[in-house]
């Protein structure tokens, strides 16, 4: 979910129990507003800075420097297929899209209005969920990584959106950049039958650049999230014969120019930190994650 252009390729999330109370205030959080969304040029995500809503100054300094994007692993049909690109637009194009928001305690969901409110409020409750599991299984290594930024989280309204506001291509299920989300539309990620993992796979980035301070190596931030998020099983078909170095799979990592190329380099990372997992324990591995240079 690497990629090389504005929102740069670098990682892929945690088990999860759903919780029903953590929507708050749906009555005075819920606003919808018709607004119209000018897609930036991809560019302007190379220097954009992204609000950060809470202090954690070791979280904050690592997550604003780092982006990832997640892959669009498909549960349902030959992971080979891709997406059409949608057709091209004139740098000034703007679409007018009626938009909701929804906010829990630790993240702000924007989201279309055709989306049906049951399914805003279930995102937040996977990602509030989700952010307990994985703080909880950082403290059970014994590390402390203070105060996490409020996650803003974006769902556009078409794949032409996404890879128009975050130069990502239309394989990939998300783009994550500092403590900015940005998803595909969900009822694609509902067909595909990835959207808890996505959820899991962006959050694991967050909580995994604030452990390393933004130093994990990409082969081990891209594994340990590909773990955490229970991707495994999905890849499993993409592992290279051959067993390929680090350096290697980072090189890969860097430099993969399709979707099969790069789901092979994550299967290939995934396999390295499960190895790791296997041999020395999951605490041992989020110490590696802490202690990275």
């Amino acid at each position: 979910m690497l990629s090389t252009a504005p929102w740069s390729r670098q990682s892929l999330c945690s088990l999860c129990v759903l919780c029903d109370s953590v929507v708050r205030g749906r009555q005075n959080a819920l606003t919808t507003e018709s607004q119209r969304t000018q897609r930036p040029h991809r560019e302007d995500f190379k220097t954009e800075g992204l609000t950060t809503l809470e202090s954690g100054k070791a979280a904050e300094a690592s997550a604003q420097d780092r982006s990832f994007a997640d892959l669009l692993w498909n549960r349902t049909r030959s992971y080979s297929d891709h997406l059409p690109m949608p057709e091209s637009q004139p740098d000034n194009f703007a679409s007018v899209v009626a938009r909701s928001s929804l906010s829990s305690e630790h993240f702000h969901l924007s989201y279309p209005t055709g989306l049906p409110q049951r399914d805003a409020e279930q995102i937040l409750t996977t990602l509030e969920s989700t952010r307990a599991n994985l703080l909880h299984r950082v403290s059970a290594a014994g590390i402390s990584i203070g105060v996490l930024p409020t996650l803003e989280v974006f769902i556009n309204d078409t794949t032409g959106d996404f890879v128009g506001r975050t130069g990502e291509p239309s394989w990939a299920a998300a783009a994550t950049k500092g403590s900015h989300v940005e998803l595909q539309p969900i009822p694609l990620l509902q067909r595909r039958g990835v959207l808890v993992t996505t959820l899991r796979h962006e959050l694991a980035h967050l909580v995994i650049d604030s452990v390393s301070r933004g130093r994990a190596t990409r082969w081990l931030a891209e594994g340990m999230a590909l773990y955490l998020a229970g991707e495994g099983p999905m890849i499993a078909r993409y592992t290279p014969r051959a067993k390929l170095t680090v350096a290697e799979i980072d090189k890969k990592l860097s430099g993969a120019g399709s979707g099969d190329e790069m789901r092979a380099a994550y299967a290939a990372a995934y396999r390295e930190v499960n190895g790791l997992i296997q041999r020395e324990g999951e605490s041992s591995v989020w110490r590696r994650v802490a202690t990275s240079q």
